[in-house]
């Protein structure tokens, strides 16, 4: 199809730390638990996918408007649930799995004007999703209230963003 583009892009990861151990710096507050991460997975998911596609309108009015190209896009990224911590298994130490869905309009060159103009809402859908953060309180290192509801363990949740809608303006010299 003319004036078509689609993309599409995905990687697994299977990593596990060989051999990490460590001896905390003084100073540091010590872990609960052992400080031999050896055989444990990373917390990062094994499964990312992206798509995306991009649709340049065969007419170049809008509005009454003259442009030079008029472009839909919609991106996606998905991601698989994983592990939030590197402690052993604990389901309540698994993230969800989440898509975020971007969209976006283009129109260049407005009228001859060297403006262009775009529109764009990124989290299409409002999916709330948070990710772990592991810098723990204080700096420290896992906590035993991990995973106990209404408690602060080392895994706080940072929301990501909401749906935006806006756009842009610009002009070439």
């Amino acid at each position: 199809v003319k004036g078509l583009t689609v993309s599409a892009a995905g990687s697994y990861l299977d990593a596990v730390y060989t051999d990490y151990t460590f001896t905390p710096p003084a100073g540091y507050l010590l872990p609960t638990g052992a400080t031999n991460l050896s055989g444990t997975p990373f917390p990062l998911p094994k499964w990312q996918a992206s798509y995306g596609a991009s649709y340049t309108l065969p007419w170049t009015e809008v509005a009454g408007l003259k442009a030079d190209e008029v472009t839909l896009s919609a991106r996606a990224y998905w991601q698989a649930k994983n592990e939030a911590d590197t402690r052993p298994y604990n389901v309540n130490q698994l993230t969800s799995d989440y898509t975020l869905v971007n969209l976006r309009l283009d129109v260049a060159n407005i009228g001859g004007s060297k403006a262009n103009l775009a529109a764009f809402i990124t989290n299409a859908t409002n999916n709330r999703v948070c990710q772990p953060e592991s810098a723990g309180v204080l700096g420290s290192s896992p906590q035993g209230t991990f995973g106990v509801v209404g408690t602060s363990g080392v895994v706080q949740c940072l929301p990501m963003a909401p749906r935006m809608v806006g756009t842009t303006l610009s002009y070439r010299f």
